[in-house]
């Protein structure tokens, strides 16, 4: 079957390049949306790592527990990294600061490196940011002294600063010797990635005799690996359908979170067209030897032998075309991905400072770095796509040879395909215009292959509006959540995240970061609180700040977001933003009704 499959390859060259090449096309097309879509979520999760840390949970666990852990395989789970941090001591004043004791490995995992000196071994000596160091009224370098808490404290090193932290929190690095007022220790841990994580903590937990009571997600960066178990799909369907608070819009966000619906759904999507595109092409290729699998019938063959002679064909094909698909598919993106990485970044970054004083523009270009999104071969798709398709095809080989069962060996060998047309029609009788006799002779001639290839057609043209649109939806995002989000059209904010209005980024900080040759335009924008009066008849939905509301920092600063009053009208805190003229004039666009005129809201 193989040499026969392979003269048929020699002899047919026309229809064995028309199928090599639709191969080669789709799987181009599968490999190359695939790794594209792929590959803006990675860049979306390594964007939230740099940010939030390279870290999955943490545990409240006992010093006994946390001495046994070890990175490693153990049943059911693989640590990749784990690091240990032990609060030592906690004061309230000036700031909340906490004295950590905390090894390389959670530092590392947290991004607060070593910058510069080194880790503190006495009772007196600290590590910290040079935000934190400054806040706390030390000038943040090496062999610094400050007083806090009634002790003079020696400064031995300086760290990264951290990008997401409350300004009135401050953490300083202790050293072994170090003995404060309690010992709470807490493990922070990474998993294999390429293994989900839910299923790797349940077994931890369970490895360890750990409450799941004891662990907390870093949730910026789980929800894009599967941190949590998902729930069935019967059960999501069932919901939307049958429920009155279920709709196509949560379908769409359920599936998207639990199942990657934006991943999956196009894989599946393209591995069908794909497939429609090579059945359609190979069953006219096979329509044209009709003849010689009727002789090969008349002599003897059975019908297994020729449909293994198809399969070998096609699976030879096959090999030779996926491969060379998927590198042209994924090289070609790879080429025009940069010229593209602002449709994939997740937008704007936020550099949250941790004190009222920005001084030196590390995190600035540490942002920049963050939001240059990479080309990333989604090795999931190849491999998922190969296997799905060299299953397909069998599946094609098979129904090709059983539809060669409609018809009589003499038809076969006449290389009639008509497949026994029941119904004949006598044209000449009658006057018909010529087009419509050739369209019904040669197109309507095999309704099935029409079907066919109206629903790969159709298929295509899906895949094609839904990556458009996807592509399309994704860049109006970034563009919009950057204008929407404080941002103002900015590619980054800076901002102090504090409980007190009188921290603010002085005005010389202001004008420090406007001499950076890289930035072409810096906004400083003054902030107030306000609030929204609103009656409890109009408030539809009270519950929607409930989570808001138990937030600390919320409750410290605001008293909450949304607060009930005596009175039973309801007040919700927002703020109030003052803009300069250039940053009113980014506002232009979200205007729905008449102008902004920045010289008459200033008199007004």
């Amino acid at each position: 079957m193989l040499k026969l499959a392979y003269c048929y390859m020699r002899h047919y060259r026309n229809q064995t390049f028309a199928i090599l090449a639709s191969i080669i096309l789709t799987a181009a097309l599968l490999s190359g949306i695939s790794s594209l879509i792929y590959s803006s979520q990675r860049s979306t999760l390594e964007q939230s790592k740099a940010i939030y840390g390279d870290w999955h949970y943490y545990l409240n666990i006992s010093a006994d527990v946390l001495d046994s852990v070890q990175t490693g395989e153990g049943a059911g789970f693989d640590i990749e990294q784990c690091g240990m941090v032990e609060i030592r001591d906690v004061i309230a004043d000036p700031y909340t600061v906490y004295f950590l004791k905390a090894d390389e490995s959670y530092l590392a995992m947290a991004h607060r490196e070593l910058k510069e000196g080194r880790y503190p071994q006495e009772s007196n000596e600290i590590a910290a940011d040079t935000y934190t160091l400054r806040n706390l009224g030390c000038s943040g370098t090496v062999g610094d002294t400050f007083s806090l808490d009634g002790n003079t404290w020696l400064v031995t090193g300086i760290l990264n600063g951290a990008w997401a932290s409350e300004a009135s929190e401050m953490e300083l690095l202790v050293g072994d010797d170090f003995i404060g007022r309690g010992n709470q220790p807490l493990l922070y841990v990474r998993f294999r990635e390429d293994r989900k994580l839910y299923r790797q903590l349940d077994a931890f937990l369970a490895a360890y005799g750990i409450s799941g009571d004891a662990v907390t997600a870093n949730d910026e960066v789980v929800r894009y690996l599967r941190g949590e178990r998902p729930d069935s799909l019967y059960e999501i369907i069932k919901f939307a359908l049958t429920d009155k608070d279920g709709n196509f819009t949560y379908l769409v966000l359920k599936l998207q979170s639990d199942y990657n619906l934006a991943f999956n759904g196009m894989l599946i999507l393209l591995s069908i067209f794909s497939l429609f595109v090579i059945y359609s092409i190979f069953h006219i290729s096979v329509s044209q030897r009709i003849s010689e699998y009727g002789i090969m019938q008349t002599l003897g063959i059975s019908e297994k032998r020729i449909g293994g002679t198809l399969l070998i064909e096609l699976w030879l094909l096959f090999l030779i075309g996926y491969p060379l698909g998927c590198l042209m598919g994924n090289g070609i993106l790879r080429l025009f991905f940069q010229k593209l990485n602002h449709v994939f970044e997740a937008g704007a970054a936020n550099i949250v400072l941790t004190g009222n004083e920005l001084t030196g523009m590390d995190q600035v270009s540490a942002g920049k770095a963050v939001g240059t999104a990479v080309f990333c071969v989604s090795w999931t798709a190849v491999f998922v796509g190969f296997g799905l398709l060299l299953t397909a095809l069998a599946g094609v080989a098979f129904f090709t040879v059983r539809s060669l069962r409609r018809q009589s060996l003499s038809q076969a060998m006449r290389g009639d395909t008509s497949f026994i047309r029941k119904k004949r029609r006598i044209y000449s009788i009658r006057s018909f215009h010529l087009v419509h006799v050739l369209i019904r002779k040669f197109m309507f001639s095999n309704k099935k292959r029409v079907i066919g290839i109206i629903l790969s057609l159709s298929i295509g043209g899906c895949i094609f509006l839904c990556t458009t649109y996807m592509a399309e939806n994704l860049k109006i995002h970034a563009d919009m959540s950057m204008k929407s989000d404080d941002g103002l059209g900015s590619e980054y904010k800076v901002s102090v995240k504090s409980s007190r209005l009188s921290d603010t980024i002085p005005s010389e900080t202001v004008e420090e970061i406007k001499k950076i040759p890289e930035l072409s335009q810096v906004y400083a924008t003054k902030v107030i609180l306000g609030e929204l009066t609103v009656r409890e008849e109009e408030m539809d939905w009270p519950e929607y700040f409930d989570e808001q509301n138990e937030d600390s920092y919320f409750q410290q600063v605001f008293g909450g977001i949304c607060v009930k009053k005596n009175s039973g009208i309801y007040g919700i805190k927002y703020d109030v933003y003052g803009y300069d003229t250039g940053m009113l004039a980014e506002l232009q666009d979200f205007i729905l009704e008449g102008d902004i005129v920045p010289e008459e809201m200033r008199e007004n």
